[in-house]
């Protein structure tokens, strides 16, 4: 297995760590985040809209990001494009992310999703899927010659040979006959203070664009930057330090005041840089044009 990484550092935040191993990990990932630089040619872009969640529903800022941008990405119109929307997901947990992908096409599609443990969801999928435990040795092998939507959300930072993984994506869309979209949600530099032991390394957009230079001539890839440190801030106050402090997610006491706190941070960091983000949708188009974001709230 190749272990090809966008980082230098190889101590794993999943697993249990001494003293010396997490002070290693905090500084070397600290270090390497803050050295790398934007990378040339790699378009940056600002996410441009994620209203705050209503009622008493409080997903983390990231998560609200994700699904919002998910459902904006124009799978509809890339359905129909295609041919059908036939979905790889790397790391798919309970398979969520399936069944977002499809009401955000508007019709059935179908869904492979890979992931190193069996979920108790794999049990009933939903029509059209099927997943199976994949032991991270072989990507290229789990990718059907007609797989066109290659999606990770937060799975990358987790596979020790992350380069082997995009490179085998980017090889099967070069190969494609027909339009190819990958979107992949990753945690920015930002995600080292509020994740702290999560994964083997963060993506700051240098990361980006060693992935990008995998990707064919005729591909368009753009970093989309999901919120900024306004966003950060609250994940700090509401879920890390909660958490450091051992004490319960500050959500569930309160989740009018955090969907207030969220809103206003949303606001605040539309007007950031693209490269200040707290987390990314890294997406690549083959044979499909970008489009105006459209909002899917179905």
């Amino acid at each position: 297995m190749s272990l090809r990484s966008t980082s230098w550092l190889a101590i794993d935040g999943d697993r249990r760590l001494g003293a010396v191993a997490r002070a290693g990990y905090l500084a070397g990932n600290a270090l390497r985040n803050a050295l790398s630089r934007d990378p040339a040619g790699l378009a940056l872009e600002r996410f441009p809209d994620a209203r705050a969640p209503t009622g008493d529903v409080s997903p983390s800022p990231s998560r609200l990001f994700c699904e919002r941008h998910l459902a904006s990405m124009g799978l509809a119109g890339f359905a129909a494009t295609a041919g059908g929307l036939r979905m790889h997901e790397m790391g798919c947990g309970s398979g969520r992310a399936g069944r977002l992908a499809s009401v955000a096409a508007g019709a059935p599609i179908r869904y492979r999703g890979f992931d190193v443990a069996r979920r108790a969801a794999w049990d009933e999928p939903m029509p059209g899927a099927t997943m199976a435990v994949f032991d991270g040795e072989d990507f290229a092998g789990t990718i059907a010659p007609d797989d066109n939507f290659f999606f990770s959300q937060s799975a990358a930072e987790h596979i020790p040979g992350d380069l082997a993984y995009f490179e085998a994506v980017a090889r099967a869309c070069a190969r494609a006959p027909g339009p190819t979209l990958q979107v992949h949600y990753l945690p920015s530099a930002a995600c080292l203070r509020l994740y702290l032991f999560h994964g083997l390394r963060q993506y700051p957009a240098g990361a980006l664009g060693r992935i990008a230079a995998l990707q064919a001539p005729d591909a368009h890839s753009v970093a989309v930057a999901l919120g900024g440190p306004a966003c950060a801030a609250v994940h700090w106050r509401w879920i890390t330090l909660p958490m450091i402090r051992r004490r319960p997610d500050r959500r569930a006491a309160d989740p009018v005041a955090y969907a207030r706190e969220l809103a206003a941070a949303i606001a605040a960091d539309a007007a950031a840089p693209p490269g200040k983000a707290m987390f990314w949708a890294f997406v690549v188009r083959r044979g499909f044009p970008a489009h105006p974001t459209q909002e899917d709230d179905r």
